[in-house]
């Protein structure tokens, strides 16, 4: 019952690599049922979630980052099990070790009575208003300072819920258990409810490269940010620099180069070392309702700069292409299924996954085939 997609990519021309030229790829799916099982319901524990980050922690280590996660047992009623969830804690974490075991250990952080924390693993330092809560979507570990850097979307319950900015948050003891980490957070000054910077993040060289979405610009695309590692480590985030539409990075805002079409709120950036590009996997829900799109992206380019071609990566099926009953995002990329870890299969593919959320609660409780990551190679 957990669809689970592989996404096969069929190699293109030497030739398209060459400087300043933008590339185009095709791609089609496959269904691949080994990854299928390692994130399967628990009987008792784990139900659920979204958000479904995974972050190189250490040797083939990693750590994986969920928003709201459900938290109960499975109940059988008749021929069918459900989910009865009693808890569900704004975030989590989970721990993959790829050379002994491909099943996670989650870890989600519990008062002193034993019930799960509703505000999940982190509480903003410095709220601009006190109900504020995180969900965490996106990540990296810091190189030079071996700090781990987690992306928040920083969230008010108005209106179900509202996205008002980007946190950052820093850990300095990310290879301890995460019940002694000690972690400082930090509001992106230029982040607000329309240009927000976790839609995804890297290293390149000796600077930490964020993707952001403006939402008050035309189209409303994704948008590039820098920081020397030294200066986010050390808090200095007003040493944050924008792509500009003349390619220059620049200390203002004012003249944001759009580099692809959104809104994209969520994803992930990465380089590809066989195809010489970087790439982003894209799906958007908060769109869906005025112009419906069932549809995962993913956008290349051989310069972070771009241009971006962004394509087609896996059209969504019936009956999730139903935007009454349901919606589709958090495309994620996991390359430590392929070509990003020694454990992986070695290939020139990408995975990545998307997550199925229900529009109504009571099929959330029936329908076990979504609220987890769904897989694609």
């Amino acid at each position: 019952w957990m669809q689970r997609l592989v996404l096969i990519m069929l190699m293109m021309a030497p030739s398209m690599f060459a400087a300043n030229r933008n590339e185009e790829f095709t791609w089609r799916a496959s269904l691949d049922p080994k990854i299928s099982n390692n994130f399967h319901l628990q009987s008792r524990g784990w139900l659920g979630a979204d958000s479904s980050t995974s972050i190189h922690l250490f040797n083939e280590t990693y750590l994986w980052l969920w928003g709201d996660t459900l938290v109960g047992s499975l109940q059988t009623h008749g021929n069918e099990l459900t989910r009865n969830w009693t808890s569900m804690p704004h975030s989590a974490l989970a721990y993959v070790d790829l050379r002994n075991s491909p099943e996670p250990i989650y870890y989600w952080r519990l008062n002193p009575d034993g019930t799960p924390d509703l505000a999940g693993i982190f509480r903003p330092q410095h709220p601009s208003r006190p109900d504020e809560y995180y969900w965490i979507v996106s990540g990296t570990m810091l190189p030079q300072s071996k700090k781990l850097l987690i992306l928040a979307q920083v969230i008010i319950p108005i209106n179900n819920f509202e996205l008002i900015g980007t946190d950052i948050i820093l850990i300095s003891n990310p290879f301890e258990h995460p019940s002694t980490w000690n972690y400082k957070t930090q509001r992106i000054p230029t982040s607000t409810f329309n240009l927000t910077w976790q839609t995804g993040v890297n290293v390149n060289e000796d600077h930490v490269i964020f993707v952001g979405c403006s939402s008050s610009m035309p189209k409303q695309p994704l948008v590039m940010s820098r920081i020397l590692e030294k200066d986010l480590v050390e808090g200095r985030l007003e040493k944050m620099e924008y792509l500009s539409k003349d390619d220059t990075w620049q200390f203002s805002t004012f003249n944001l180069k759009p580099l692809v079409d959104g809104p994209y709120v969520e994803g992930t950036l990465n380089w590809h070392p066989h195809l010489k590009v970087w790439f982003m996997m894209l799906c958007n829900v908060y769109n869906w309702a005025i112009e419906p799109d069932p549809n995962v992206y993913i956008a290349t380019s051989s310069h972070l700069a771009g241009p971006w071609t962004k394509s087609i990566a896996y059209a969504v099926e019936p009956p999730w292409t139903n935007v009454s009953t349901y919606w589709v995002y958090a495309a994620k990329a996991h390359v430590e299924y392929t070509f990003g870890s020694p454990m992986g299969d070695g290939s020139s593919d990408i995975i990545f996954s998307f997550n199925v959320n229900a529009v109504h609660e009571s099929l959330l409780k029936t329908d076990l085939a979504i609220y987890h990551p769904i897989f694609v190679r």
